[in-house]
């Protein structure tokens, strides 16, 4: 069976734009005041400045990491009989969440908060938020009953009942 489906999740923002304004904010102060000392040090060389130069340059780049630490999407992709969810974040890092084989799979369908599946699960993977669209697949993973929650594209959800049609009901 040949099932080929991708999807990338972006959740959306919990924080606002203010929180990451004011991180760029500091880290292009950081950049600033670290040119700054840099000419310093060019023109005399002091201990002082060189450890201002260290804790300003850490600085920006702590909160150059942090602000892009914020920015998280999900891509999932489907192949064969194998959902496959990886977080990426910053759009440069790459983390797999969660592998689940169609063998593994025991229901798909719509999400209800106070189902008997979802109070069920011992993990929960909340891939997106809000809105009466949600799906969710209960699977096993290593020993662990798991639930993936998400707004399935039309290709995913014809995919994943293509793939799931000999396991699920």
């Amino acid at each position: 069976m040949d099932v080929f489906c991708e999807q990338s999740v972006i959740p959306p923002r919990r924080q606002g734009g203010v929180f990451r304004l004011a991180l760029t904010g500091v880290c292009c102060l950081c950049v600033a005041v670290s040119l700054v000392l840099v000419a310093m040090l060019a023109r005399r060389f002091d201990v002082v400045t060189l450890v201002l130069l260290v804790v300003f340059g850490g600085g920006g780049f702590l909160a150059y990491r942090l602000r892009d630490s914020r920015d998280v999407e999900y891509d999932l992709l489907l192949v064969d009989d194998e959902l496959r969810c990886d977080r990426v974040i910053g759009r440069t890092r790459r983390k797999p969440l969660f592998v689940a084989p169609a063998g593994s799979w025991e229901s798909f369908g719509a999400f209800d908060a106070n189902s008997a599946e979802t109070k069920k699960a011992d993990k929960v993977y909340m891939l997106a938020f809000g809105g009466d669209e949600l799906s969710i697949l209960v699977f096993r993973d290593k020993g662990r009953r798991c639930a993936a929650v998400w707004r399935p594209s039309e290709e995913m959800a014809k995919g994943l009942k293509r793939a799931g049609a000999r396991v699920l009901r």
